[in-house]
């Protein structure tokens, strides 16, 4: 099962059964599940402001659903590609990236 900081926005797996101290860090809340904050960002606002560059990828990915991306789409995206989709006026999502030597 993968498991989100919010804070951080690091991805951690753990095995389940959930061991018993990373329940407890589920339960208070400092590790969710990818796309809850997402949900619970996009409730609070109907539109989400656009991050900064270093943002988490949690924060990234509640900017791209607002701006209309599937979610399921967004949480396959790393931050940088999230952010490139958005801000670069250059970004062609269906073009492979062009890698610099």
């Amino acid at each position: 099962m993968q498991l989100v900081n919010p804070d951080t926005g690091n991805v951690f797996g753990f095995p389940l059964p959930l061991p018993p101290a990373i329940r407890k860090q589920v339960d208070a809340g400092y590790l969710i599940e990818p796309g809850a904050e997402i949900e619970s960002e996009l409730a609070e606002h109907e539109t989400v402001p656009k991050p900064r560059g270093n943002a988490s990828v949690t924060r990234w990915i509640a900017y791209a659903v607002s701006q209309g991306l599937p979610a399921a789409e967004a949480a396959q995206m790393a931050r940088d590609e999230i952010r490139a989709r958005f801000t670069d006026p250059r970004f062609q999502p269906d073009k492979p990236p062009e890698l610099e030597d």
